[in-house]
């Protein structure tokens, strides 16, 4: 199983490497895909229940991201334009979810609109901020942080949790993880993060010291952990054992992308206030 993870990461980490150095456009398509999966994935865990999402509004919603990512990259609209369309969006989101209820004479009630609201915020809202970081300047070397701080969290409380682990952290959603398991993934990712925050510290155009990598990497260690810990909660309500089977080992893609989803946002403001 270890050498299939191992595997599997090897290869994951090799096509991202692929897609960061192409242009941005492919980026947006990429992640476009992704978190299309990611909302199949999540419809798939919600129906299990026997709950409906309105998963064409969820699709919907990734695809409207991806061409308004790909307008603002071609300039065809300004920042501003760009706010009142995902304003307009939402509304419009919110009137066709109510429309749909109250047409369906009951077939959709109002916690299926919730868990639709849900897969929104917690699939294309989030993702979408790897978008934005990915597009900021200097884009292609401050979005490395966001998987820095998910995935060297990962590992490293892993292979800690196995080595240390004695006391559990919240066996009620996580029967496996250890409170040794989370420390240990909070100083490998603050380690990590200093060390590549130092060596590419020449090529960014802000101003930053180790002070500001080791926060960096609390705080994104911090979120990465409870991003996994949230996968892990609805995998409980749901019932499932994994989101899916697309990575051997890992599970699906919300499996291998719930700490990302959670770093994401906080590395884009985190430079939005430094930079």
């Amino acid at each position: 199983m270890l050498l299939t993870r191992i595997i599997s990461s090897a290869f994951g980490i090799i096509l991202l490497v692929i897609v960061m150095i192409a242009p941005e456009i492919w980026f947006d398509v990429a992640l476009a895909i992704i978190a299309l999966i990611a909302m199949s994935e999540l419809n798939s865990a919600f129906k299990s229940r026997e709950l409906k999402p309105i998963e064409w509004l969820g699709y919907g919603s990734v695809l409207f991201v991806l061409l308004l990512r790909v307008a603002l990259s071609l300039e065809f609209c300004s920042n501003k334009v760009a706010f009142l369309l995902v304003l307009g969006f939402s509304l419009m989101v919110i009137y066709l979810m109510f429309t749909k209820i109250v047409l369906s004479n009951n077939k959709i009630n109002f916690v299926d609109a919730s868990v639709t609201i849900l897969s929104i915020l917690y699939v294309t809202f989030l993702f979408s901020f790897l978008g934005f970081t990915r597009h900021m300047i200097d884009g292609r070397f401050i979005v490395w942080f966001v998987f820095i701080g998910g995935w060297v969290t990962d590992v490293s409380a892993y292979f800690s949790g196995r080595l240390l682990g004695r006391n559990k952290l919240i066996p009620e959603i996580s029967p496996n993880k250890t409170v040794e398991g989370s420390v240990g993934g909070l100083i490998g990712c603050i380690i990590v993060t200093v060390i590549y925050g130092l060596s590419i510290k020449s090529y960014l155009k802000v101003d930053m010291g180790i002070l500001h990598f080791i926060v960096l990497g609390m705080f994104t260690s911090i979120f990465a952990q409870l991003g996994d810990l949230t996968a892990s909660a609805i995998k409980r309500t749901t019932k499932i054992k994994d989101y899916g089977d697309i990575m051997p080992g890992h599970g699906g893609v919300i499996d291998r992308f719930d700490s990302i989803l959670f770093v994401a946002p906080i590395v884009f403001f985190f430079f939005k206030i430094f930079m």
